[in-house]
């Protein structure tokens, strides 16, 4: 199984992590409990759009989406601090995978579309993660046969199983369908109870950011939901 992710970050001194609380620098809200404020505020008002795709979402069922994808992931068994490679286009998809991220308390690590093997290995293996989110295809590269590629080098260092998920209309055996994922639920209303009984904490980290890797590969900067909503 991967490490629990206090393995990977140094956490903010707890002088300054009570100065910032106290100062009301950090809310104490994660992330995903935002989206849903936001949506029972503005439920009807446009929250986002994907002329590609044709797609428009009011706040309220991009909520209900996150929710509904954060049930899915859960229900494949990427857990509560499992880390998840994201090497998404500018999608919907992209979208309401990461807000379904935050509602569960899975953590992205935010991959870049020029990354390839020697990357993405490396960003996989120290972040220990146990799924990637890819294209089938994007500017005439297989993204899901290199996300395949990946699961002998990942479940070496892990030990833990290997997701691959992937948008678009050319689906490989084995590979879980990202679109399927991000749909629509049934039942939204379990969902929303589901994820708000088991929603991250504020201090928990939200998402790995990359640094510019200029001269390198590129280091995980974890940011946790508190020191995220500030920004």
């Amino acid at each position: 199984m991967p490490s629990p992710i206090s393995d990977h970050v140094v956490p903010w001194p707890d002088a300054e992590a009570q100065r910032f609380a106290a100062e009301d620098y950090w809310a104490g809200v994660p992330l995903g409990q935002l989206l849903r404020e936001v949506a029972d505020r503005t439920p009807d008002a446009p929250a986002l759009a994907d002329p590609v795709a044709g797609l428009r979402l009011t706040h309220a069922e991009l909520a209900e989406r996150a929710d509904a994808a954060a049930v899915r992931l859960l229900d494949l068994g990427i857990g509560r601090g499992d880390r998840i490679v994201v090497q998404l286009g500018n999608g919907w998809e992209f979208v309401v995978l990461t807000l379904a991220c935050l509602r569960a308390g899975i953590v992205p690590v935010m991959a870049l579309p020029g990354h390839r093997r020697s990357e993405l290995t490396y960003l996989a293996t120290h972040a220990e993660a146990v799924a990637i989110a890819v294209p089938d295809r994007m500017r005439d590269f297989d993204h899901q046969a290199l996300g395949h590629e990946l699961a002998a080098d990942v479940t070496a260092v892990t030990g833990a199983g290997w997701h691959v998920l992937v948008t678009g209309d050319d689906l490989a055996p084995g590979s879980a369908d990202l679109r399927a994922l991000c749909a629509p639920s049934a039942g939204p209303k379990t969902d929303r109870a589901r994820m708000d009984e088991s929603a991250p904490t504020s201090r928990d980290v939200a998402v790995f950011l990359l640094s510019g890797g200029t001269t390198g590969l590129p280091k995980l900067i974890a940011r946790t939901h508190d020191d995220y909503a500030y920004n």
